[in-house]
């Protein structure tokens, strides 16, 4: 739990890049082993199966470099896919994006903006982390 001696008020803006930048923090930093083994794990898998009733270990690892520079390719456009696409999800009107208000006291997070207003006691986050920015 956060103890926190006054409470503290904080004027924000979020704009399409902040979002962006984010979404690509928690896509690639929080996620980064998960996506690694998802697109590795087909490029030793696939030749196994093909190369299984007639294994020959030098068709196997040219089956596998050539699996696994086809997966690398996916995986770096899905990189840059997911990057542009992060740029274009919030709406020019909605919730995300714009200014607001927080207020951060012992008991709560409170969050206001022109669309609304969100209010959260502390035991709703799992954990608070700060990126490099």
């Amino acid at each position: 739990m956060f103890i926190i001696i006054n409470s503290l008020e904080l004027e924000i803006e979020i704009t399409r890049e902040d979002y962006a930048g984010f979404t690509m923090y928690f896509y690639y930093q929080k996620n980064l082993k998960k996506r690694i083994v998802f697109w590795t794990a087909p490029a030793f898998i696939i030749p196994l199966i093909a190369t299984f009733k007639n294994f020959d270990i030098y068709s196997y690892l040219i089956l596998t470099l050539v699996c696994g520079s086809i997966f690398a390719i996916f995986f770096i456009f899905s990189y840059i896919l997911i990057y542009f696409w992060a740029k274009k999800i919030p709406l020019k009107n909605g919730f995300i994006l714009g200014k607001r208000k927080i207020n951060i006291t012992d008991e709560f997070y409170i969050e206001t903006s022109d669309k609304g207003k969100g209010e959260f006691i502390w035991n709703a986050f799992r954990s608070v982390e700060e990126n490099k920015k």
